[in-house]
């Protein structure tokens, strides 16, 4: 359970680290088996929350399907799966004229979604049975 959150975290380490933003000092809290550098976790969460707010409604639903992939696909227990490169693969699949930056961008909040998600199993549930709804309103009204 804590591997893929893991992997997504260094997977989001090169991204954060190029930012302006400054962390804190490393606070590291002990799960078995597990160091978590938090404060690293609270600046990803907050850039992720960032990016959110800009997202309309469809580019959301959109990449929610894409996180929604990712979740399946880890769940899958799959093996040698390149996380980053996965989720590029998919995002290309939804939104094929996508530059580098917008590429990297949306990449980091897929990533940050399913590890926030990941980290938190009973919004689990609750966020894919929201995925769901969106998915199913917006498709009704033709902006998917």
């Amino acid at each position: 359970m804590y591997l893929p959150v893991m992997l997504i975290f260094a997977g989001l380490s090169l991204f954060v680290q190029s930012s302006r933003i400054t962390a804190a000092p490393a606070l590291t809290r002990v799960v078995p088996g597990v160091n978590r550098d938090i404060s690293f976790e609270q600046s990803a969460f907050t850039r992720k929350q960032r990016v959110e707010s800009f997202l309309q409604p469809a580019t959301k639903a959109r990449l929610d399907q894409v996180i929604r992939k990712l979740l399946s696909c880890l769940a899958s227990g799959a093996e040698n799966v390149d996380l980053y490169v996965f989720v590029q693969t998919e995002l290309h699949g939804s939104f094929p004229r996508l530059s580098i930056e917008q590429s990297n961008l949306f990449s980091f909040y897929v990533l940050a979604e399913t590890a926030r998600l990941l980290a938190v199993p009973d919004e689990l549930k609750g966020k894919l049975d929201g995925m769901n709804s969106l998915a199913e309103n917006l498709k009704l009204f033709h902006v998917c």
